[in-house]
Formats: structure tokens, sequence, C-alpha cells
């Protein structure tokens, strides 16, 4: 009996090349609790089939369904085994999954993968008599498709066996530690809510033990802690900070982590900065505080020029992302995010400004005047559609973000003044570069040649 997993995802594009802990955390929790090792997570369709698992999943985001569709549809074809299908998506809007999935896994799947491979181990089938007793699924049952009573949610989370990464060791760039599931916030483009249901995490000595894994006996030097929010507050941080600095893990690795806006302060940041974190993630959203009270995040644009103030202050660079397009956004609002970008530009490594893509059953899907969805095409029209603005053109707001993504952003300009530097430099027979350890360093190097240089004119 062999297990097949995949992630629906777009494999040629590296932004989407992260490890599947959905499916890691499952396959680990499996070998715990049935003792079943037989797993096998293929990166693409081609390899899947050539495995000949005896039942195959599917883990998808809504973006992703029409490809997970098309997994489905092959699996069907040339293997013909059950698929099951979860993820994101199949939580958030169950009553639409590709025809030619079997059952439907709603919130979390560990418990409920767990429960459907003992039945198949024991009866080689799925019967929608046994089906019903299964809490969290949706299958059909000939043309009728049944949805079951919800489960649970997993309490405590240190019951999950950490990730079984070997699975996937060779394919992917930095790992993700989960330290938490979920998010206590209720911003109202955010599917997190609907979930993971609320905030829980790990104890810190779960997470003490997975870094040392990576760290130590992986030799990872770089870790991303993938929570939707990892800085949930100062106390949970020092947690965290305390087990990277006694272990001496700061020496051995940096780190990137997510941030919030509105709980970001001096002391996280130094905190950060003594852990060795060197890249946060934040949503900052939008230059409008319109805008911001429109998503619920319960932040202001202030809150956003702190954020860029303190990491630039502690040289922690910043990952953030803006979106456009929300019904009541004005040009003036437009402007407003873009003015913010260009005036902190040198201070953002990156910034990326993605249009609003509305979730399903999240407040904001609930109150946006949509047009009615019967199917997946309705579904994947209404996901896939760019501009939600009453106020502005398509040809405008995409006017608007070319006029934004032209604007250089922070390495790019530092690079091109460096550039001009060297150019300088070397015309005068200078080639030494000091020891730097950040880029305030470099900075000073460079304001010192400048003068060098000018010297010369």
């Amino acid at each position: 009996m062999k297990l097949g997993f995949i992630a629906a995802a777009d494999r040629e594009n590296n932004f989407n090349k992260i490890e599947p802990l959905g499916l890691l955390y499952m396959a680990a929790y499996l070998e715990k609790y049935l003792n079943f090792e037989n797993v096998i997570i293929a990166e693409d369709v081609e390899t899947l089939i050539v495995e000949k698992p005896d039942l195959v999943g599917i883990s998808t985001y809504s973006t992703c369904i029409g490809r997970a569709g098309e997994i489905a549809k092959r699996v069907k074809e040339e293997i013909g085994v059950p698929v099951i299908i979860g993820g994101p998506h199949v939580t958030l809007y169950p009553e639409y999954i590709p025809e030619n999935c079997d059952i439907g896994v709603i919130g979390e799947g560990e418990q409920t993968i767990s429960e459907l491979l003992e039945l198949y181990l024991k009866e080689h089938v799925f019967s929608p008599h046994e089906l019903r007793k299964i809490k969290g699924i949706i299958f059909k049952d000939g043309s009728e498709r049944v949805k079951t009573p919800e489960r649970g949610l997993i309490l405590p989370l240190d019951i999950i066996p950490p990730p079984k990464r070997e699975l996937v060791h060779d394919s992917f760039f930095v790992p993700n530690i989960m330290t938490g599931r979920g998010c206590p916030y209720k911003c109202s483009f955010c599917a997190t809510q609907l979930v993971w249901k609320k905030y829980r995490n790990f104890s810190p000595e779960y997470v003490s033990k997975e870094l040392l894994t990576l760290i130590d006996n992986d030799n990872f030097n770089k870790i991303e802690f993938g929570d939707d929010l990892f800085a949930i507050s100062n106390d949970r941080v020092k947690a965290i900070h305390d087990i990277i600095i006694n272990n001496e893990l700061h020496k051995k690795a940096f780190f990137y982590v997510n941030i919030r806006a509105n709980i970001f302060n001096e002391e996280m940041a130094c905190l950060f900065k003594e852990m060795n974190v060197t890249k946060v993630f934040v949503g900052f959203e939008s230059g409008s505080d319109k805008i911001l009270k429109f998503y619920n995040k319960k932040q202001t644009v202030k809150d956003n020029q702190k954020v860029v103030d303190l990491c630039h202050k502690y040289d922690i660079g910043i990952i953030s992302s803006f979106i456009a397009g929300a019904p009541v956004e004005t040009e003036d609002d437009i402007k407003a995010t873009r003015d913010f970008i260009y005036r902190n530009s040198e201070k953002i490594a990156v910034f990326v400004v993605c249009y609003l893509q509305p979730c399903p059953g999240t407040p904001l899907w609930n109150t946006m005047k949509l047009p009615p969805v019967r199917s997946e095409k309705d579904l994947q029209e209404v996901i896939c559609r760019k501009n939600f603005s009453e106020y502005l053109s398509d040809e405008q707001l995409e006017n608007y973000l070319n006029e934004i993504n032209s604007i250089y952003k922070g390495p790019v300009k530092h690079l091109s003044h460096g550039l001009d530097l060297i150019c300088g430099l070397h015309k005068k027979g200078l080639y030494s570069v000091p020891d730097h350890q950040s880029l305030n360093d470099l900075m000073t190097f460079r304001d010192r040649g400048k003068n060098v240089v000018s010297l010369e004119k």
C-alpha cells in the first residue's frame, strides 16, 4: 500500500517552490500514529503516476484549483485510484472541488487523513456508509454531495510530530518552521481565520527541538518561520529568542519572520537583531488609512512607517506586500500607496503589489458585490479578476501599478550607486573594499569614497 501526495502549484515558478508543510505534517502523523511509512511526495504529476500509488492526496489553494483538477483527471485516467483533496480551498469552499476527486478534507488534515487511511487499509474501498462516520470531510454518494460534521481542532498542537522533511530534503530552498497556527486578527480579506479557526501555538520545547534538528543535524543556515504571524507579542518572540541565544543558533543561522505593523516595536526589533533575524515579511497593504480601515487591518500608515524606520535602524531587511483594487479604492488612495513606497524605497528591500484576490467565505467576500457563483468556472472568474474598484478603471489601476513597479527598490539603488563609485575608485587606482557585516557598513564606505572622488574633480 502506497500513499502519494502532491501539492497543486506552478512548479515552474520558483516563488511557489516552498516546503509543502501540510503534506509533511500528515506524513509524520501517519508514521507516528498508524506506523505507516510508505508515503511519497511528488513534485509533478508525471512522477506521481510513475510511482503508481494506491491512494492519492492533493493539496490546493483556490488559485490553483484548476491545476488540482488536471492532476485528479490524469490520476483517474492513468492509474484509476481514489483521490482525496484538501488544503485551504476545500476548507473555504468544499462545495466546489474537482469532479475527479472522491473525498475532500475540510480543516486540519492530520487526524482526518489518518482515519481515512485506516479505513482504506482495512476495507480497500471507501464506502459511503463508512465515510459518513468520519468527521470533517465531503464526498460523493451517487449524485449527492455528503458533508459530515465538523472536526474539532487539534489540541495541543504538540501531539503532531515535526514535518517529515526527509521526503523532500533536496527539493526546496529554505526550510519553514511553524511555531503556531492561525492569527488572532481578522483582516477582512484573509482566510486564515477560516482555515485555522483560532490561534494556537506549539510549545517552546517543541520549537527548540525542531530548530536544533534543522540547524545542528541537517546543517541548514537559513530558517523561515512560516507562521501567518510569528511576532504575536514581545513575550512570544522573547521565548523563541531565548531558545536561539541559549543554544547559540544565532551564530549558525539567520532567520526570516512574519510581523504585523501595529504590534511591532523597538523591543521586538532588538530581539530580532540579537537572534539574527535578517528579513521580516510584513503586509503594509496600503498607504491610505481609509483602505487599511476597509481591510480591518487594525493598523495605520503611521504604524507602517514605524516598521520601516525601526528595521532600517536595526539593519533588518523588509519584504513587504501591498494590495490594489479594493472596491472603495480611489485615485487618491492608490497615489498614497505609490507615494509611501517611493519615499521609503531606499529602506525597503522588496515590495510586491498584488491585485486583490477575495477568498470565499471571508468577510470581504461576503460584503462585496460579486456575481453569483454556481460553478467552478464562476469561482475562477471571480478569484482571477484583477480590479474590484468602483472608482478606478482597469487601465487606470494597471497604469498605477506599472508606475509603482518601476520604482527602484533599495538594493537596486545601492547597487547602482555602488557601481558608479567602483568605477570612480577604479580610475583612481583604489580597489580595496573594507570588511563589512551590513549594508550600513558599505554605505559608510560609499560616502567616504564619494568624498575621495569629488576631491579629484
